[in-house]
């Protein structure tokens, strides 16, 4: 199964190659942290049967922009939009990238506030079930046919 920090590792890439030199923390920024930044975490996960062996998964991520504030703690909201209108084109290929692998982008939703923008991105992919027994691969096959097909007695 794809491990959640490897998705949020991607996730980080991506954000790294848009915006450069730009600071990304996961899961919590300190007391007095560098704007302008990311926070990226992990949201909800939806596990689903799809088979005996795999899974369908939704997994959530949040990404939350920082900008600049003025002295009464308030971002310029033209470029905390602009901001966040460039993180959620990142996602407008419709899968991200993790490993060997491409996720489907399956939701992408963007809001902002006075001195954040959050953005929520919802993947969807199939993955191995944990745990699940490992069987033999199928060994030879005997097969034993009477009567005959021309004649209708099959």
């Amino acid at each position: 199964m794809l491990n959640p920090n490897t998705i949020l590792a991607a996730l980080e890439e991506r954000l790294g190659e848009r915006f450069p030199g730009r600071r990304v923390y996961r899961d919590l920024v300190p007391e007095g942290f560098e704007r302008p930044s990311f926070l990226v975490s992990l949201g909800s996960v939806e596990m689903a049967d799809a088979s005996c062996d795999t899974l369908d998964v939704k997994t959530q991520l949040v990404v939350t922009a920082f900008e600049t504030v003025d002295r009464y703690h308030n971002t310029h909201v033209a470029a905390l939009a602009g901001t966040m209108m460039l993180v959620q084109e990142l996602f407008a290929a419709a899968y991200l990238r993790v490993g060997d692998r491409a996720l489907h982008v399956a939701g992408n939703k963007g809001e902002y506030h006075y001195d954040y923008a959050e953005i929520t991105v919802t993947l969807s992919y199939q993955d191995d079930r944990p745990g699940g027994e490992t069987w033999p691969p199928m060994g030879a096959v005997s097969l034993n046919l009477t009567g005959g097909i021309a004649d209708g007695t099959a």
